[in-house]
């Protein structure tokens, strides 16, 4: 069970950077601008 639980954690860990980058992306991509290139 533990074994499983600390494999859920890691999930949830990596889920987490994810959502993170994404976040990150789309500002990036609302904030991009052709005249800043």
């Amino acid at each position: 069970m533990d074994a499983t639980f600390d494999d859920y954690r890691i999930f949830v860990k990596i889920t987490e950077k994810l959502r993170n980058a994404q976040a990150l992306l789309r500002k990036d991509a609302e904030d991009f601008d052709w005249e800043n290139l």
